[in-house]
């Protein structure tokens, strides 16, 4: 086949791999310049009418799927017998070679690896394709970590009794127990696959293992699924725990949704408390972008990774976030991520994160800001904060978004996670622009929208334009936050959050904390109307208001009163009125008189 062309467009110049159903090769597309992969059936397959007829119907459905986690499928057709599909080309290797090479992977790159996979099986899972066949084989990884699945919907257009000896469509230490007991299969069964693979990727080793086909399929159908931690004690409970889920028999037992499974992994990554599981290194930590060198994750989001990194050309360090690679994948992506970039690093406030560079390195997009000691005010919240503390953090943030309306920019994820305080009370607004950056590009949430759904206004809920009066409904929630200890909306799923941000009435804060006065509460209400017009029309506003509120708060309190008596009394030096305040103890009304009357 070597110097062959396909279509007098596909010249073949190399073999890259064979399988059971397919020969692949690496080929010329002469009519768009560019490197294919060309993926040849076997002739006794393709001779097969009713082969001939599921290739054509699978192939013209795979050329419709689109993700970055997908090999994309350019072309396909027959000529003189042949059946072929063309594939995009990508360098790097397949995950059985790494794993082949390398052994087990450490727990948080197999775990990376495992939520792209499932990435690529969700937008399957939206076009009704199952894949029948994930295993590392199948799995292509890039240098720069970028994974995508190859070899959709090829298992299922093939000859059942030509694959295996089993007799059973797939490879049968990947095979879910329903798929080798020849059932129908969905999207769990791709699910469970997945499982074996992240087994095999955590422990260097396959579940389950025998001396032929047969007995592997019934012990899948049998045998209990094998700990992690019986192969290495190090990888933690609740990995291991989640890769149990992926392998239970049932499959209603399992993860139910790709977008289920990814969800598992992000919250694993955390771990309890947002802090890293042990064992857990971050992936890029050591690596070098730009001249920063990575010394240590300190965050981990939706939208970006950031790093502690030491800049040796100013002696100093720097954050660096780091935005995922599979945002590269689309062509705009790096025109808008330097246009948006550019646009942030202008921003001049006191109170917003400046950044000092950005860049792009391969696949990984970068952007380089202000490192801060401190914690971010996520850190201090789940119990309410002191009124004045409240009211001097949101007219920071406020503050700071006010200036950036008025430079056109838009935050679009105003969350206590993205306020950072410097030395504890100097807050410092962060992550400008992430959101607008990636909302081109790919789906990231499950929700099929950008942001935090805890914060999120109705209409950026509901796809909608957003400008100003989005940032403020966020801020109130923050607000609400802040002065009662929790979130208004809360549910299972972020989707359920969504739905109540859309049609629930918000709890009245002073139902939940009392001590609110009700000026402010009015001021909560207010930004965080559903529909925009109800709201404050610009952040100067809204910051106004709740200053203005939290002076209407009352009379102080007594310990204030009698604070206020003392220093009088000191100043004037009148023992006298010591003497009453100390010993009298009078009531509040007294002080009051008495601190009046002093002034």
């Amino acid at each position: 086949m070597i110097g062959k062309t396909i279509k007098d467009i596909y010249r073949i110049y190399d073999e890259i791999g064979q399988g059971a159903v397919a020969t692949v090769y690496l080929a010329k597309d002469l009519e768009r310049n560019r490197v294919v992969a060309l993926k040849i059936i076997h002739p006794e397959l393709a001779e097969e009418s009713q082969f001939a007829r599921r290739f054509q119907r699978e192939a013209k459905l795979l050329a419709r799927l689109d993700s970055p986690h997908a090999i994309k499928v350019l072309d396909y057709g027959e000529e003189e017998g042949l059946a072929f599909i063309v594939l995009e080309y990508m360098e790097g290797r397949t995950l059985s070679a790494i794993l082949e090479e390398e052994g087990a992977l450490e727990v948080e790159w197999a775990l990376s690896l495992a939520r792209q996979i499932a990435q690529g099986l969700a937008h399957a899972d939206e076009a009704g394709i199952v894949h029948r066949d994930i295993r590392p084989a199948n799995i292509m990884v890039a240098p720069s970590g970028l994974a995508k699945i190859m070899d959709f919907g090829i298992a299922k257009g093939a000859d059942l009794s030509r694959l295996t000896t089993t007799g059973v469509l797939g490879s049968p230490h990947y095979l879910s127990p329903e798929q080798a007991e020849g059932k129908e299969v969905d999207i769990r069964s791709d699910i469970y696959s997945l499982g074996v693979t992240l087994f095999e990727m955590l422990t260097g080793q396959r579940p389950y293992e025998a001396d032929n086909a047969v007995d592997i399929v019934l012990k899948h159908l049998q045998e209990p699924v094998p700990s992690l931690r019986q192969f290495d004690e190090g990888i933690p409970v609740q990995v291991d725990k989640l890769v149990k889920r992926c392998l239970a028999k049932d499959p209603e037992e399992r993860f139910q949704t790709p977008g289920e499974l990814m969800e598992a992994i992000d919250k694993t990554l955390r771990g309890p408390e947002g802090k890293t599981p042990p064992g857990m290194e971050a992936a890029l930590v050591g690596q070098t972008l730009g001249q920063y060198r990575l010394v240590e994750r300190i965050g981990r989001g939706g939208m970006a990774t950031v790093y502690k990194a030491y800049q040796p050309s100013l002696d100093r360090y720097v954050a660096v976030k780091v935005l995922p690679t599979y945002l590269a994948q689309d062509p705009d992506f790096a025109t808008r991520f330097r246009r948006e970039a550019r646009a942030i690093a202008q921003l001049n406030h006191p109170h917003i994160l400046p950044v000092h560079d950005f860049g792009q390195e391969g696949e990984l997009s970068y952007i380089v800001m202000r490192y801060v000691e401190g914690g971010t005010l996520k850190k201090i919240l789940g119990q309410p904060l002191a009124l004045d503390r409240v009211v001097d953090l949101i007219a920071q943030v406020g503050d700071a978004l006010d200036y950036a309306h008025q430079q056109g920019i838009i935050h679009r994820d105003v969350k206590p996670a993205n306020v950072l305080l410097d030395r504890g009370k100097w807050a410092l607004l962060s992550d400008f622009g992430l959101a607008k950056m990636a909302a081109a590009s790919v789906q990231i949430t499950r929700t099929g929208v950008l942001g935090t759904p805890a914060y999120m206004s109705p209409e950026q809920a509901q796809g909608k334009p957003v400008d100003a009066q989005s940032d403020i409904y966020s801020l109130g929630i923050m607000l609400f936050e802040m002065l009662t200890g929790q979130v208004p909306f809360d549910a299972d799923t972020p989707l359920a959050v969504l739905i109540k941000h859309l049609t629930a009435a918000l709890p009245l804060p002073r139902q939940v904390n009392p001590d609110i006065p009700e000026p402010v509460e009015r001021v909560i209400l207010k930004a965080v109307a559903k529909d925009p017009e109800d709201r404050y029309q610009r952040m100067s506003e809204m910051v106004e208001a709740l200053r203005r509120a939290a002076m209407e708060k009352g009379p102080p309190g007594a310990e204030v009163v009698l604070e206020e008596a003392i220093e009088v009394a000191e100043e004037e030096e009148l023992e006298t009125l010591i003497e009453i305040v100390e010993e009298e103890e009078p009531d509040l009304e007294s002080l009051i008189e008495i601190v009046e009357e002093t002034e």
